[in-house]
C-alpha cells in the first residue's frame, strides 16, 4: 500500500514536471491563436502538447477546433480531456458548449460542469444560464405531477367513455389504452429522474397522440 502511495505521488510530481516544461511553449501558443496568428504548423504543434496530456494545450486546442475549425465533436472531446485533468477554463466552456449548442438535451452535462467543486464563481450570462436550468427542472417536475393526476383522470375517463353507445371501446381497448398512459407515464418519470434538466414537453404530445388514436380511429372507425 505504501509503495502504491509512492509510486502515485512520484507520477503526479514526472506528469507536473512535464507540464511546466511546456508551459512557456503553451502560452505561446495561446497568444498566436487569440492574434489570429496560429499557422498550420503551430496547429499541429498544438494538438501534439494536447496529446501529450498537457491539460492547457488541450483546452486551447479544443478552442482552435470549435471556433475556427468549427469542428465541435473533437472541440467537445478535447474539452472534456481539459476538465478531466483539472483545467477550470475547460469547464466553464464545456458547460456553455453544452448550454447553448446541444440545448436542452445536454442542460445536465451544463450544470453539472457549471456547478463543478473547483470551477469559478458564476457571473452574467453564465449566472443566468444556470437560473434557465433550475427553472426548466422545476417545469419537468410540473409536467410529473400533472402527468399523474392526468393518468388518474385518463382511468376515470376511459370507464365512462366505455358506456357510451357512440364510442365503441371494448376491453381489449381499454386495456391498450391503460397501458398506453401508464407506459407515457413511467417514461416521463424516469427520464425525469435521468435528465432532470432536459426538455419533457413532449410527455403531453405523446398523451395527445394516445386520446386521438383510441377515440377517433378506435372508438368512431371500429
Amino acid at each position: 500500500m505504501l509503495d502504491e502511495t509512492k509510486n502515485e505521488v512520484e507520477q503526479e510530481k514526472n506528469e507536473s514536471a512535464d507540464t511546466a516544461q511546456y508551459a512557456e511553449e503553451v502560452r505561446g501558443l495561446e497568444r498566436s491563436m487569440k492574434g489570429s496568428a496560429l499557422t498550420v504548423e503551430k496547429a499541429e504543434r498544438l494538438r501534439e502538447l494536447a496529446d501529450m496530456g498537457i491539460p492547457r494545450a488541450q483546452y486551447i486546442y479544443a478552442a482552435y477546433l470549435y471556433y475556427t475549425k468549427r469542428d465541435e465533436k473533437n472541440a467537445e472531446e478535447y474539452w472534456k480531456k481539459a476538465a478531466d485533468n483539472g483545467e477550470k477554463d475547460a469547464k466553464v466552456n464545456l458547460a456553455d458548449f453544452y448550454f447553448t449548442t446541444q440545448a436542452p438535451k445536454n442542460w445536465n452535462r451544463a450544470y453539472e460542469y457549471y456547478m463543478a467543486e473547483d470551477a469559478d464563481p458564476l457571473t452574467g450570462p453564465r449566472r443566468t444560464a444556470v437560473k434557465d436550468i433550475l427553472n426548466n427542472g422545476k417545469f419537468n417536475k410540473r409536467i410529473n405531477v400533472l402527468s399523474t393526476i392526468y393518468l388518474i383522470a385518463a382511468f376515470c375517463a376511459v370507464l365512462y367513455l366505455s358506456t357510451l353507445s357512440v364510442v365503441r371501446i371494448g376491453i381489449v381497448g381499454k386495456i391498450l389504452f391503460g397501458l398506453s398512459n401508464l407506459a407515457v407515464w413511467g417514461s416521463g418519470v424516469i427520464h425525469t429522474k435521468n435528465y432532470p434538466y432536459a426538455d419533457s414537453d413532449r410527455i403531453f404530445w405523446l398523451y395527445l397522440f394516445i386520446w386521438f388514436f383510441f377515440l377517433v380511429i378506435w372508438g368512431f372507425l371500429a
